[in-house]
């Protein structure tokens, strides 16, 4: 038994060396960038500005086409992460469609401080992009709890 456990032990190491391989090879060929989105006030409602956002990623990425940026994107409401996700086919349509149907993204809107940041990944292997994207909501989600541990003065 305890053979058998150590054999399994092993191939779980060599599993979980080769995954952090395998991610580290694609966070190597990413691009990541942050943008500050800019607010305007459209027929009386706040609007994200798409055009300035649309010309910044394509100079940001050189893209001929919006359809060529794929991959992680985070929003930050005043300094503080409000949501992590990932676009295997745009993520300038996917953003452009959050803030137009998705009623808690229009809480951003009620910020002058919203951020945003890009992982360009060129290898949209669903597997690694969906992992990938938990490393980022985990570390971002455990910097959050620090920052407010520290705010409130809380142990965890």
């Amino acid at each position: 038994m305890v053979k058998e456990y150590l054999e399994d032990k092993k191939l779980m190491k060599s599993i979980i060396t080769k995954y952090a391989c395998d991610l580290g090879k694609i966070w190597e060929n990413s691009h990541m960038e942050n943008f500050k989105l800019t607010i305007i006030d459209k027929n009386n409602k706040r609007s994200i500005d798409f055009n300035k956002l649309k010309k910044e990623f394509k100079s940001t990425y050189d893209l001929q086409f919006m359809h060529d940026l794929k991959g992680i994107y985070m929003l930050f409401k005043d300094g503080d992460l409000f949501i992590v996700g990932n676009s295997r086919d745009n993520v300038f349509k996917r953003l452009k469609n959050d803030f137009k149907k998705d009623e808690g993204f229009k809480q951003l809107l009620e910020s002058s401080n919203v951020k945003l940041t890009v992982i360009r990944m060129h290898d949209m292997d669903n597997i690694h992009n969906a992992r990938l994207e938990a490393v980022v909501t985990d570390i971002y989600t455990k910097l959050f709890k620090a920052k407010l541990a520290q705010e409130y003065e809380l142990k965890i």
